[in-house]
């Protein structure tokens, strides 16, 4: 069962690895990161996925199995949420059931406030560290659009009768 569970682990890291070095790469292209995930370097491959794995050994070492999959699924959660408010702010542009959408925010959001629960009760450094990540990516964006002079995209849709957090 570890030897599985070590494989499985294994797998999934390596593979949002190379996903997230490469959108840290499509990121960086666009002006969005900075150029040292966009830098082609070592076997022709982007610093981004360098840093990333860095910054993945760094997590794999200072927190057991069990912190690391409650820290991927804050993360992702997240991740989920966001998408979902932003499919809700563009559902005439991208189409969409309202109902649907906000049903699936309110599903995730209560998943994300159980493993909130979950960790302060039972993972406390993972609690912390999940909104210290958060934390540390605001302050980056807010650092990196002051330093290039990049603004905000404009909001260019409609106001809503129904407000979603993070809206």
């Amino acid at each position: 069962m570890a030897v599985g569970a070590l494989f499985s682990t294994s797998s999934a890291i390596n593979a949002t690895l190379y996903g997230g070095a490469n959108t840290a790469y499509v990121l960086a292209k666009k002006g969005h990161l900075p150029k040292a995930f966009e830098r082609k370097t070592w076997f022709n491959e982007p610093e981004g996925l360098y840093i990333t794995a860095a910054l993945s050994m760094f997590f794999a070492v200072a927190f057991d199995l069990n912190g690391i999959s409650s820290l991927i699924s804050f993360v992702f959660l997240i991740i989920y949420l966001f998408v979902i408010t932003s499919h809700y702010r563009l559902i005439n542009q991208a189409g969409g059931n309202k109902i649907l959408i906000i049903t699936n925010f309110i599903l995730i959001f209560s998943v994300f406030i159980t493993l909130v629960i979950y960790q302060w009760k039972n993972q406390k450094d993972s609690f912390f560290a999940g909104f210290v990540l958060l934390l540390m990516a605001f302050v980056f964006e807010i650092f990196y659009r002051t330093l290039t002079k990049r603004k905000f995209a404009k909001r260019h849709y409609r106001k809503f009768s129904i407000r979603l957090p993070f809206l």
